[in-house]
């Protein structure tokens, strides 16, 4: 698990320019609860399509839900773990 804003960029970079190179991704949240003002949970959906197996097919969309636990600091909201 990548931790830190230069792992985090450099797995995704791997990733983008790997496994999910031209794929498209929606994101749709679906409820966001406060449990505090600068602290909120974020349910939603994803769905990635595009995604290229080894042998170079193009995969069947795959679909989920997400959760993050969100936290305002300096005026950005900011997803934590």
């Amino acid at each position: 698990m990548a931790r830190g804003r230069a792992e985090i960029e450099k797995a995704y970079m791997t990733q983008l320019s790997g496994v999910y190179k031209g794929t498209s991704l929606k994101n749709a949240n679906t409820n966001v609860r406060f449990l505090k003002p600068d602290i909120a949970i974020s349910n939603g959906t994803f769905e990635i399509s595009g995604v290229r197996g080894p042998d170079g097919k193009v995969a069947p969309p795959r679909s989920g839900t997400v959760t993050s636990v969100v936290v305002k600091q300096n005026g950005q909201w900011l997803i934590t773990h």
